[in-house]
């Protein structure tokens, strides 16, 4: 049996491993009217969404400050009075140690927090700390379920302990609350070129695990290399003299404006360093002279030049260059009330200015995508498409440089009584037999590696689509003719050879494509009346492909796109041409290839038999366009089995309002709809009878975020029997089965050559459930697909609730099925084919929401977009309630 290598090492708890919570404290001590006060200034009760709202690097400096002033506290009161202590605490207010502390109260006198002054001015620092629970991290027993809240506790505890030697005593840092661990220091900028004032960092993604040595739960930890583009983390005037005007600083100050763009410094976080705990501000504004000729009004009415000023109030500052302009910073106008207590006039904003020389862009901040630079983001590609024999040798230095190879010294793994091993976990693959495909009469096709036959000759499609009209529009950029026609005539054969009827194709009209709004006008004015498919030919730098999605939803007729760069190849290459055609059939309702199974024991979850209904459900919590109103929603895409032909999913998207304590739940509501609607789909199309069983797959949420969704959406998933009885009648009983599609578990996994022994990808068909499933638990990683451009990510499948007693080899056979369901491309793809097209419609619905934004047509009864108005817009812009959402395949 073959076997494989994962990213995970196993990780092992002493049976007595505690841990002991405490709430921290952290207030600011001060006399009022003489009496002692105290202000708390480690804000406990802060939510989630209120910490987002602050910048990952600022908050991540605000938390470095009170890890600093609790790491002081634990030095004054030796250990805060346990001799064997160790603690790790989270930077806000929660502190685990690894004994009992008897010390839970210090007063920090001001002499002694000078690099804290911002925090505390002249005043005493107070550290207080309040016992919450003693929490006992050998027990795992609690996950083994879902929804359980000490799994998650434990976890989170874990997660600190395994983060805190590379934390506090190896330079990394952490962005926010996230897994990710940064080093502090760059990667050499010859080997890893970057554009001016950028570095290649590294660090990684570690994650913790469940595992299994066949007879109970265990855990492990994955490591996960990273690089990526960040801002360097130097004075702002070395990288603007150094890097960006490479050492020719004698410039203009209109010249060396024009040189700092937003791919290189511009917008970047920067923090004043000529005195402690300096504010952050937004390199984003300059003045119009050099800093050298900027002058200010002292105490004293008398006009004198700013930089002598900064240069005898703050030493640090020692030289300011003659030709660099200042930053400009907008700050409120603070002013003192006259003796009668009345506000004198005054503007309600000032200007500062700070030398370049007193500013450092802050460590911490990755390089946006839409800042990238050319060079920058030709590393970063090339980094993310490493292959594995790299990734795998930067994940074990990961590992060892983050403290948790048996050679480091890690005293909170010691003290927490933790052990992981240095040697990654080995897996076997599992045997996964392969479905059946069919094509036309009956024909079967080979599957190799992942890819189907090619669908040669005159072999008709299973089910063939029938257009009734059809009118292809192209670019009126395009010069050539010729390559126009030579495309239509390739692709009106190769559509008469699969069997496809079209019932006449009319003249092709060249029209305006740059502009969307004009693009969407073209399309309506020249579109036949009869037309229900209609074909764009366009260049592929030009983005019209989403207004003409918008036209689709509009208008109720089925489009297709296809880029001039590919029409002008396509007549030449089979496969190619074929990938078109296949995509006009789906479109159109027709079927290339049936998918099922060969095992009769699989019967009953055979696509071609109608006897399960598959659905995917996915979520973006992506912040979409921001329309006028301000409205924050999500988007929702969904797919089912539920196509007037056999194997055919067709699906929809729609909008909903952004659940602000947890954005990643559906709405229940609207769910509720889409089942409904789903099983009168069913209905219609197999002759009133019922499905015999439902299996659901979840994506768009990662492990953690479905343990919080789980019980809220549970209760509208187990409500689906109920509108099933409705529909079918009291007699169908509808057992129901959930799976979470995880895409982003961070778990590698690697081959290896046999005859070089170097690390390899995984092939496709591999299954890797070993060490994973377990029983009362089924759990496994998929790589289904063929290509794979750096290193195999698989997504992991766990099934999370079940009335189908579903086993492992079960659902690995359903999976590996419906990954073979797209029907566009001749090959499998990377997730069963009703989570794929979820996702895609997902996407579709945040493209679209922007581009109608642009178009104006983001109106309901005049009104503009509201938070009422998000049922109406869905249902006016999705394919539901059209004609044409019987046919709809895909984005």
């Amino acid at each position: 049996m073959s076997t494989v290598q994962s990213s995970i090492h196993a990780l092992e708890l002493s049976k007595d491993s505690k841990a002991f919570h405490y709430k921290v404290g952290i207030f600011v001590a001060f006399t009022k009217d003489d009496a002692p006060c105290q202000r708390l200034i480690n804000d406990q009760a802060q939510t989630a969404e209120q910490l987002d709202l602050i910048p990952p690097v600022v908050l991540m400096e605000k938390k470095n400050a009170f890890r600093s002033v609790v790491q002081q506290a634990y030095e004054k009161t030796t250990k805060f009075g346990a001799e064997d202590s160790v603690f790790v605490f989270d930077g806000i207010s929660r502190l685990y140690s690894n004994v009992e502390l008897t010390t839970l109260s210090v007063t920090i006198p001001n002499d002694e927090l000078a690099k804290h002054k911002k925090l505390f001015r002249r005043n005493n620092g107070i550290v207080e700390l309040t016992f919450i629970e003693e929490i006992d991290l050998g027990d795992l027993s609690s996950f083994g379920n879902e929804d359980n809240t000490q799994a998650t506790i434990i976890s989170n505890v874990i997660e600190m302990i395994t983060s805190a030697h590379a934390l506090n005593e190896n330079n990394y840092f952490q962005i926010k609350a996230g897994r990710g661990l940064v080093s502090s220091e760059s990667l050499d900028q010859h080997e890893n070129r970057c554009g001016p004032g950028r570095v290649v960092v590294p660090g990684c993604i570690k994650r913790l695990v469940t595992r299994s040595d066949g007879k109970e739960l265990k855990l492990g930890i994955t490591i996960d290399p990273t690089k990526n583009v960040y801002y360097k983390s130097e004075s702002l005037a070395d990288i603007v003299i150094k890097d960006i005007l490479g050492g020719r600083d004698n410039q203009s100050v209109r010249r060396i404006l024009e040189e700092i763009k937003k791919e290189n410094i511009l917008g970047a976080l920067a923090k004043l360093v000529h005195r402690h705990n300096g504010d952050i501000i937004k390199v984003s504004k300059f003045s119009d002279k050099p800093f050298y000729e900027l002058e200010m009004t002292d105490k004293d009415g008398k006009q004198v030049k700013l930089y002598e000023y900064f240069q005898s109030k703050y030493p640090v500052i020692s030289q300011v260059n003659k030709y660099l302009p200042a930053v400009e910073v907008k700050v409120k106008n603070r002013v003192r009330k006259n003796e009668d207590g009345s506000i004198p006039e005054h503007e309600p904003f000032i200007f500062n200015y700070y030398p370049m020389e007193a500013l450092e862009i802050l460590r911490g901040q990755q390089v946006p995508a839409p800042k990238m630079d050319p060079t920058s983001a030709s590393t970063q590609k090339s980094i993310n498409t490493s292959g594995p024999v790299l990734r795998k040798h930067h994940s074990f230095v990961q590992f060892v440089n983050i403290g948790l190879a048996t050679s480091a010294k890690n005293k909170y793994l010691e003290g927490f009584k933790i052990k992981i091993e240095d040697i990654k976990l080995s897996h076997n693959l599992a045997t996964v037999d392969k479905p059946i495909l069919k094509i036309g009469s009956d024909i079967k096709l080979n599957i190799q590696n992942g890819k189907i036959d090619p669908l040669k000759g005159n072999m008709k499609y299973s089910e063939q689509a029938a257009i009734k009209s059809m009118t292809v529009f192209v670019s009126n950029k395009v010069r050539d003719e010729r390559i126009i026609e030579d495309f239509i005539g390739a692709f009106k054969r190769g559509c008469q050879s699969k069997g496809i009827e079209i019932n006449k194709i009319n003249k092709t009209q060249y029209i305006e494509t740059s502009n969307p709004g004009t693009l969407v006008k073209c399309l309506e004015t020249k579109k036949h009346k009869d037309d229900t498919f209609i074909m764009l030919i366009d260049y592929k730098s030009v983005k019209s492909h989403d207004a003409l999605k918008v036209f689709e939803q509009t208008n109720d007729i089925l489009t297709q796109q296809v880029t001039f760069e590919v029409a002008t190849k396509a007549p030449g290459q089979t496969n190619t041409m074929a990938n078109i055609i296949n995509k006009t059939n789906v479109k159109n309702g027709g079927v290339c290839v049936s998918v099922g199974f060969g095992d009769e024991s699989m019967a009953s979850f055979d696509l071609n038999k109608s006897k399960t209904l598959y659905i995917g459900l996915d979520l973006s919590t992506a912040i979409q366009t921001q329309i006028k109103g301000n409205v924050d929603f999500n988007s929702v895409g969904w797919t089912a089995n539920v196509g007037k032909n056999k194997s055919q999913f067709i699906g929809d998207y729609f909008y909903q309002k952004r659940n602000v304590l947890n954005p990643f739940i559906i709405d229940a509501d609207q769910m509720k709809v889409v089942f409904k609607s789903i099983l009168k789909k069913w209905r219609d199309v197999n002759k009133e009878k019922g499905p015999e069983k439902v299996i659901i797959f979840r994506s768009g949420l990662n492990a953690e975020q479905f343990k919080i969704a789980f019980n809220d959406e549970l209760k509208e998933f187990r409500a689906l029997e109920s509108y099933a009885a409705k529909i079918f009648g009291k007699k169908c009983a509808v057992p129901i089965s959930i799976v979470h599609v995880n895409r982003g578990s961070n778990v590698r996994f690697f081959g290896q050559d046999d005859r070089t022994r170097v690390p390899t990808n995984v092939g496709p068909g591999s299954f890797v459930s070993h060490k994973f499933s377990h029983p009362g638990k089924v759990l496994f990683y998929a790589k289904t697909n063929p290509s794979c451009l750096g290193t195999a990510k698989m997504p992991q499948f766990c099934l999370t609730f079940d009335e189908n007693n579903l086993t492992t080899d079960v659902l690995q056979n359903i999976v590996n099925m419906l990954s073979f369901g797209i029907d566009i491309i001749g090959a499998a793809v990377s997730l069963p084919v009703c989570t794929y097209q979820a996702i895609e419609l997902t996407k579709r619905a945040a493209n679209n929401i922007g581009q109608m934004n642009d178009l104006g047509l983001l109106k309901y009864d005049g009104q503009d977009f509201e938070d009422n108005k998000i049922d109406a817009i869905s249902r006016k812009f999705n394919y539901t309630t059209k004609i044409n959402g019987a046919n709809r395949f895909n984005a």
